[in-house]
């Protein structure tokens, strides 16, 4: 008796991409939830309009996601999140022989809490962080404008990181 490998091996393949196919996040998320209404986060750092920021960001990534229908008046939604941003720091991260900063860790802090607005009850309440380093201007001045990375670069990819830890949050408990 002959054993076909290449047949073998194709059933697994197919296998494997029929059961990836069916995962979703939303499996995760608790089956009575539909609807999403996403608050405005309150500002409590010095930074202007980073709530409006951190807003469009989340509202952005949670409507590619799918993971809930969002909605846009609070009464209709089956859960919603509403967060604070705590802090948002510039601390020295790196410095050089003569203990000039050549870096930066920028850090935002918010607390997010998720209700269950049908249940009238908390899913979570989490701090979330995100870091990002970046150079001082006077290190980006010594590098190719290609190896530079500003404290708005730095800013833009901890949002997206933000983001990510919140989606994290929502479907790593369910």
């Amino acid at each position: 008796m002959k054993i076909n490998i290449t047949r073998s091996l194709s059933i697994v393949a197919i296998f494997i991409m029929i059961s990836c196919g069916f995962y979703s996040f939303q499996g995760n998320i608790p089956s009575h939830l539909k609807t999403l209404y996403l608050d405005v986060f309150q500002n409590r750092s010095v930074e202007f309009q980073i709530e409006t920021r951190i807003y469009d960001q989340f509202y952005e990534r949670l409507t590619r996601e799918g993971l809930l229908n969002l909605v846009t008046v609070k009464k209709e939604a089956d859960s919603y999140i509403e967060g604070e941003i705590q802090s948002i720091k510039d601390n020295p991260f790196t410095f050089d022989e003569n203990e000039n900063i050549l870096e930066y860790k920028l850090e935002i802090t918010c607390s997010i809490t998720w209700y269950d607005a049908k249940l009238d009850k908390e899913l979570f309440k989490k701090t979330i962080k995100s870091s990002i380093a970046y150079y001082s201007e006077t290190e980006n001045s010594n590098l190719a404008s290609t190896d530079q990375k500003t404290r708005e670069t730095a800013m833009e990819e901890a949002l997206e990181l933000l983001t990510d830890n919140l989606i994290a949050a929502m479907t790593e408990d369910w």
